[in-house]
């Protein structure tokens, strides 16, 4: 923990004194955490239900991808939101088809769990916190009516294999003229997915590309016409649907697809469905520095005040990311050290707090002309990616209350823990 004792470095300790006002306001702002690990007991998150009434769609971030604590502490959320809250469906940043069989175990207890989780294809995710998750979610689903239980859903257009495969069946059974062709197509994709996300930016991969992305199209087109109202029918079309935004032109702009994958479904969901999303900060949050929308820009486009985004912050320590080989491959597994953040910035005024866990709504007047002024400036935080070539460690364009409505924050974070099945598929270079 960073204590607000602490001695300031050389030269800044005129800047920690001016900051003092701002740290005060934080820390007069907290709603203290006791643990952030899901032991099961949230009586301390009762302070959070009106922050939450009225949200149709939290989006809960994170500032690194490899953190334990910020896994166990969004396991916590999600636990109260659907124990407390009622909320029906848990979405992550991974695969549309890959989380399928995630949602065939939730919700019935069918299929091996850790085969579904590694599955969805993001070894960020392939891990024992989220693992613990899936088996709360069983658990809970265990114990609820058929139709009152949480869906889990993937909104990413990568990793289409069980969309691929699924597709095909429905092929064999009601258009068998249709399977020669895309089978070599979708041998492609089986070939183009395994080289994402960095190593398909030769001309033959997007050449590629381009060819499998008409493909697509037209069988889209050819399902458009074909029409069919059942349930079979409109699955086969959403595999469709991702495999073309996989293809596409703008295959890159994941977080407004990611965004508008989760209005198509909660458009085609009963009207009180309410939503938790499981990603990272950087969709999470209102804004870009890119010209096209991010996940949390579609959202409150959709739904307003009803989409809140929450940041999760830290103060030091350590994470996991994945090494980048020299042919661009996704590497080892490696232990990113996060030690102490720039004097003020976001994480450094909530780590001077003294607080070893706290949520704060930032939608609450701030009534402290310093602290007033401080949230209208952009700051810095923290944005790890999952692999050193995806962003810099610390991102600072962002008017904190306009990019999230609240903070939650830990003071020390330590390496996520892979997976058995996540260790061998990182030993053998696959995946993400």
């Amino acid at each position: 923990m960073i204590a607000s004792s602490a001695e300031p470095p050389t030269g800044v300790v005129d800047s920690v004194a001016a900051l003092a006002p701002v740290v005060a306001w934080w820390r007069g702002s907290a709603v203290p955490v006791t643990t952030p690990e899901p032991e099961g007991n949230t009586s301390d998150l009762e302070q959070l239900v009106d922050f939450f009434a009225d949200a149709k769609v939290v989006g809960l971030g994170e500032s690194t991808h490899g953190a334990h604590q910020l896994f166990a502490m969004k396991h916590r959320l999600i636990e109260f939101l659907v124990s407390r809250l009622g909320y029906t469906a848990v979405a992550f940043e991974a695969s549309y088809s890959g989380c399928v069989p995630i949602d065939e175990f939730v919700r019935h207890g069918r299929g091996d769990a850790a085969s579904a989780l590694t599955g969805q294809g993001y070894t960020a995710w392939d891990t024992a916190e989220v693992a613990a998750l899936l088996r709360w979610l069983r658990g809970h689903n265990d114990q609820a009516p058929e139709d009152h239980r949480v869906e889990f859903w993937g909104l990413d257009s990568g990793y289409n294999a069980v969309g691929r495969a699924h597709v095909m069946r429905y092929l064999r059974r009601t258009n068998p003229a249709l399977v020669p062709d895309l089978s070599s197509t979708f041998d492609a994709l089986n070939e183009l997915e395994a080289r994402w996300p960095f190593a398909l930016s030769d001309t033959a991969s997007e050449s590629a590309l381009s060819a499998a992305h008409e493909k697509v199209r037209t069988l889209e087109r050819t399902l458009d016409t074909a029409g069919g109202g059942d349930g079979e029918a409109e699955r086969v079309a959403r595999f469709v649907r991702q495999m073309r935004r996989w293809t596409g032109p703008d295959r890159n702009d994941r977080s407004r697809l990611m965004g508008e994958t989760l209005l198509e479904l909660l458009d085609q969901a009963p009207t009180d469905a309410k939503v938790v999303v499981w990603a990272h900060n950087a969709h999470i949050g209102r804004g870009t520095d890119h010209p096209e929308l991010n996940f949390g820009d579609i959202l409150t486009e959709g739904y307003g005040d009803a989409y809140v985004a929450v940041s999760l912050e830290f103060g030091e320590g350590t994470c996991h990311q994945r090494a980048l080989d020299a042919d661009l491959a996704s590497g080892d597994l490696v232990v990113h050290s996060a030690g102490p953040s720039p004097v003020g910035s976001l994480p450094w005024c909530l780590a001077s707090t003294g607080q070893q866990a706290l949520a704060v709504d930032l939608r609450r007047p701030t009534h402290e002309h310093a602290a007033e002024a401080w949230l209208r400036q952009p700051q810095t935080e923290h944005a790890i990616g999952w692999t050193s070539a995806d962003w810099a460690v610390y991102d600072g364009k962002s008017i904190v209350p306009d990019k999230y409505d609240a903070i939650v924050y830990v003071d020390t974070i330590t390496p996520s823990q892979p997976t058995a099945n996540a260790v061998r598929t990182i030993a053998r270079r696959e995946r993400y």
